[in-house]
């Protein structure tokens, strides 16, 4: 297990925190499921999301093959909100959407 890798939360924690704005595609070192995956992650371009927390344009960053990570949709502001994240688990395609904000002073 490379040092590197990262379970899938801070996986997706990991990719907030990455500038896409220098960057097309990211390699990492992933360990889900038991198993260890080396990902190439793409950005693929901007979509805008409509949730119950508000309308976002948001970055879409997807995997370049099958895998245990589905497409993430990040915010295209500095904090990179989780808007929404979509993945197949077992057959079905299940998806973490943002509902709320809330901000703490």
């Amino acid at each position: 297990l490379s040092d590197s890798a990262r379970d899938m939360l801070s996986l997706w924690y990991y990719l907030r925190m990455v500038d896409w704005n220098k960057r097309e595609s990211l390699a990492v070192n992933a360990h889900i499921d038991r198993r260890n995956w080396q990902l190439k992650l793409r950005l693929t371009g901007k979509q805008k999301v409509k949730t119950a927390a508000g309308e976002f344009w948001c970055l879409v960053i997807k995997p370049d093959a099958n895998g245990p990570l589905g497409t993430i949709l990040v915010s295209d502001e500095p904090h990179r909100l989780p808007v929404l994240i979509r993945s197949r688990v077992g057959g079905l395609t299940i998806a973490a959407i943002l509902r709320n904000i809330i901000i703490y002073e």
